[in-house]
C-alpha cells in the first residue's frame, strides 16, 4: 500500500525487476544485495568493474598491487583478472572502453573465460578469489548513490 499526500492510500502490484544494475567490484562487493538479489531472482549486472579511469579518481583497481600480482601469475592483465572475479561471482559485467583494443581484449576475455570455465580449464583460483574477496572496503570509485539521498 502506498499512501498518496492526500492521505489517500492505494495499492499496487509489487513488480519486481529481472536486473539490478550496480556499481560491483572486488573493493565494492555489494555482498548482501548480491544475496537479495539471487534470493528474488534478480540478477545482479555490475558496471565500473574494472574500478574508474576518472584520473580525479584516486583509487583504481587496475593498478592495484593484489590485482597485478595475480594477473602477473597467471600471465593475463588486470582487467582480465577483475573481469573472471565477478564471473565467478556469477556477476554479469559491463566493462566499459572507449579504446578498441581494450574493448577487443575485455570481450576476449569474457569469451575465454566461457570457453575455459566449462572444461575448468582456467579460473582463479579460490586463494586468488580470497585475496581479491579481502579487498572489499565498500569505496564506490565512481559516483557514490548515497550522495544524492
Amino acid at each position: 500500500r502506498v499512501r498518496q499526500e492526500d492521505g489517500g492510500e492505494y495499492e499496487y502490484p509489487l513488480e519486481i525487476p529481472h536486473v539490478n544494475q550496480v556499481e560491483c567490484h572486488p573493493r565494492l562487493a555489494q555482498t548482501e544485495l548480491r544475496d537479495v538479489c539471487t534470493e528474488h531472482g534478480i540478477v545482479l549486472q555490475a558496471y565500473s568493474s574494472l574500478g574508474s579511469s576518472d584520473p580525479a579518481c584516486q583509487a583504481t583497481l587496475l593498478n592495484h598491487p593484489t590485482v597485478r600480482s595475480i594477473a602477473a601469475d597467471h600471465d593475463i592483465d588486470s582487467a582480465t583478472v577483475l573481469i573472471w572475479w565477478a564471473l565467478q561471482h556469477d556477476i554479469p559485467v559491463i566493462p566499459k572502453s572507449v579504446n578498441p583494443e581494450h574493448i577487443r581484449s575485455n570481450a576476449q576475455a569474457v569469451r575465454l573465460f566461457q570457453d575455459d570455465f566449462t572444461n575448468m580449464a582456467f579460473c582463479l583460483s579460490e586463494q586468488d578469489m580470497n585475496d581479491l574477496d579481502s579487498l572489499n572496503d565498500n569505496t564506490h570509485l565512481c559516483w557514490d548513490p548515497s550522495d544524492i539521498l
